[in-house]
């Protein structure tokens, strides 16, 4: 029983749930985009970062950019990069996105497609990899490791939704939304 709490606590940690502790970030070119954010949004820059921790152990760090202009209320165009501070198996990257997805907004019919959808997307990481979820449009999502695209997903809000579970005012963690949105 205690691995499965062990195991359990470890997979909330990977989208932001439980105890939280956040330190603001300042790495020295934190104010210079992932690549693909600068060929994808104009004039990108960095919204708040954070470091989120589970029980005092570092999960990742999370960065927002949005355009110069100003953040659109859907989020888009935008990117969040989570550089992993300790590894993360594919599945569960997934499971525990679909996990806040549904706390967020029950079970709407398309969640079966959209899980679908983030298992083709996800891959095992190991401390020091990135994954950045660039929203183009509401619908469409890309999903970039390394910085190499691996996928882009469809569907009714999809990019605004994933988003959400880190950066809407329902989020599992409000301060980590604000702190990244730049209003902390």
């Amino acid at each position: 029983m205690k691995l499965r709490l062990v195991h359990f606590r470890a997979i909330l940690a990977s989208v932001g749930i439980g105890l939280v502790a956040l330190a603001a970030q300042t790495p020295a070119l934190a104010d210079i985009p992932p690549e693909p954010l600068a060929k994808r949004i104009d004039k990108p820059v960095l919204l708040g970062q954070a470091e989120y921790r589970f029980l005092g152990r570092p999960m990742y760090l999370a960065q927002y950019y949005a355009p110069e202009d100003g953040q659109q209320p859907d989020f888009v165009p935008s990117g969040l990069e989570l550089t992993y501070l300790r590894a993360f198996s594919a599945g569960l990257l997934a499971w525990a996105s679909m996990a806040e997805l549904r706390r967020l907004e029950g079970e709407p019919a398309d969640h079966t497609d959209f899980e679908a959808g983030l298992r083709s997307c996800f891959s095992d990481v190991s401390e020091g990899d990135r994954y950045l979820a660039l929203a183009k449009s509401a619908d469409d999502l890309e999903l970039w490791l390394n910085g190499k695209q691996v996928c882009t997903i469809s569907g009714a809000r999809w990019s605004e939704r994933f988003l959400s579970i880190w950066l809407s005012e329902n989020a599992r963690d409000p301060r980590l939304a604000r702190v990244l949105k730049g209003i902390d």
